[in-house]
């Protein structure tokens, strides 16, 4: 199971310059500074270094935030 911190790790590799530590939880990763090349970039690292199923692109806008990742791997 993918935790939060593992989320922020992801993130930390993916985002070059980006501090994890001013991200919450619940912060939309647009309103946070990361684009929407960052945004695929941490969903592909994630589907490819934890083994999380391709994330349908009808969720990709569920999945801006740490715990909109977190909600949607709770349900499949």
């Amino acid at each position: 199971m993918i935790t939060e911190q593992d989320i922020k790790n992801v993130i930390e590799k993916e985002v070059m310059g980006f501090d994890v530590n001013n991200l919450r939880n619940d912060q939309d990763f647009t309103e946070a500074g990361i684009d929407s090349l960052d945004h695929l970039s941490i969903l592909l690292a994630l589907e490819e270094g934890y083994g999380v199923k391709k994330i349908p692109d009808e969720f990709i806008d569920d999945c801006r935030s740490i715990s909109g990742i977190l909600s949607y791997l709770s349900n499949e």
